[in-house]
């Protein structure tokens, strides 16, 4: 049965590992995301569709698609917060390129209510810390993001 409905699908169990890989980085991805977001505890209705918008362009997902996936991963942001667990996916299957542009997706999401808190920079900080992103590319990836005209203070 299950090799008719692989056939059917046209899918072999390589392939079907990789969607699922996909999925789940799509996922960690979003997470980190929202744990951005939601470290001020201002769920600004800007940010959520930022991220969905991030989602969109960054992971080429449909809004359909994108919407389910940001659904699942704010009503679990609620109960958990493990960086930990999101950053390890990442950081087995993203290159350090994917990496800088994730962080970058990240400081969209700070400064998406035009208002940078020092929690959504400090959240920031520790994400890149454990994606092993090096200072540098910290540091770039903010400057690459920051609003003209942004009175954040160049570090």
């Amino acid at each position: 049965m299950k090799d008719a409905l692989k056939k059917l699908l046209g899918l072999d169990e390589s392939e079907q590992q990789q969607e699922h890989e996909s999925g789940c980085i799509k996922r960690a991805s979003a997470a980190l995301m929202a744990e951005v977001m939601a470290v001020d505890h201002d769920w600004a209705e800007v940010e959520i569709d930022t991220i969905g918008r991030l989602m969109q362009q960054q992971m080429e997902l449909s809004a359909q698609e994108s919407s389910q996936i940001l659904d699942a991963v704010l009503e679990e942001q609620k109960e958990r917060h493990d960086l930990f667990q999101m950053t390890r996916l990442v950081n087995e299957k993203y290159s350090e390129a994917e990496k800088f542009e994730l962080v970058k997706c990240l400081w969209r999401v700070a400064y998406a209510d035009g208002n940078l808190d020092s929690w959504e920079e400090h959240i920031i900080r520790r994400i890149a810390d454990l994606l092993h992103l090096p200072h540098r590319l910290f540091i770039q990836s903010k400057l690459q993001t920051r609003p003209q005209g942004s009175d954040d203070p160049q570090p």
